[in-house]
């Protein structure tokens, strides 16, 4: 390649001489190119001094091409094309790559049990993709989304901000339970029904944060009561946590009917209060920051997971 002709070449030369035959003017040649006309005649005579014939013949004003230039211009004018194509492409293609990182924010057990397996799924298809998952809850994921840790949420309890986008996507049962060796235990006897407030506050409980705010909005929902002296055994910070205290009998807990379910599959007796009303149902969205760009990456997979869920 270094003794080739090519290599002696100027290709910002070849880009005047393009313009120069199409346009069959170097005063418009350097219009287009910004450039001056005398900048434009330089171009081209280093260009004829490279190749050792002349390009252009000048004859009463006006610009003539020589022969070799047709032949000159017609290669030019494919190769430009050719090489603008295959930029415009390999743009195209950087542009729309999906890879990267994924940060995303889940509720515990909702993420394992629904999500985890959803990203396998779809990683299966998009190699060059991570995920970086932070577990917590709505005000921690909110906080995420606000300063950029985190580029989507899935949130089961929104308050409302106006640069949060939000899609609800489940809703899922809160029921209180207990299990029936906790109840025998204790000698607490519920009959089918609707059960009476003074008998429920005899129970032992278990919350996920301090101040008992899932507990406080069941009591709340299904009797109107908000300050009620409650026996917190146990908190811990995780849906998983908490259900593993009820199966071992430590006392009584708001779960979600997927994780009651998985209970019972488990072998686990587990008693559901009705409480005065119907179920609680607690609804969980996907949620992203309005202002802040998704990556490509992360936009694919909202609109996989929007799909999956909503179909």
């Amino acid at each position: 390649m270094e003794n080739s002709a090519l290599a002696k070449l100027n290709l910002n030369q070849l880009r005047v001489f393009e313009a120069v035959h199409r346009l069959k003017s170097m005063t418009l040649a350097a219009q287009e190119l910004f450039l001056t006309q005398s900048g434009v005649s330089q171009h081209i005579k280093s260009l004829e001094e490279s190749l050792g014939f002349p390009l252009f013949i000048r004859n009463a004003g006006e610009l003539h091409s020589a022969p070799q230039a047709q032949i000159l211009y017609q290669v030019c004018q494919r190769s430009f094309t050719d090489i603008d194509g295959i930029m415009k492409r390999l743009k195209h293609h950087a542009e729309n790559k999906i890879e990267g990182v994924i940060k995303l924010g889940l509720p515990t057990e909702f993420g394992n049990n629904l999500i985890v397996p959803l990203i396998s799924q779809w990683s299966q298809q998009h190699p060059e993709v991570k995920f970086e998952i932070t577990y917590g809850y709505g005000v921690e994921m909110q906080e995420g989304l606000e300063s950029g840790r985190l580029d989507l949420a899935f949130i089961d309890s929104i308050k409302g901000n106006p640069r949060i986008e939000t899609k609800a996507i489940y809703t899922e049962t809160l029921s209180l339970v207990a299990s029936s060796e906790y109840l025998k235990n204790k000698n607490l006897i519920f009959r089918s029904g609707k059960e009476k407030l003074p008998q429920l506050v005899q129970l032992d409980f278990l919350e996920y944060q301090r101040n008992e705010p899932v507990l406080r909005m069941w009591f709340r929902y299904h009797y109107g009561k908000k300050n009620l002296s409650l026996n917190i055994r146990a908190w811990a910070m995780s849906v998983h946590g908490v259900a593993g205290f009820v199966k071992s009998g430590l006392g009584a807990a708001v779960l979600p009917d997927h994780v009651i379910e998985r209970l019972r599959d488990e072998g686990s007796v587990v008693h559901l209060f009705k409480g005065h009303k119907g179920a609680m149902q607690n609804e969980i969205s996907l949620t992203w920051h309005k202002r802040k760009p998704l990556s490509v990456a992360a936009e694919e997979f909202k609109k996989y997971t929007l799909k999956k869920f909503l179909k």
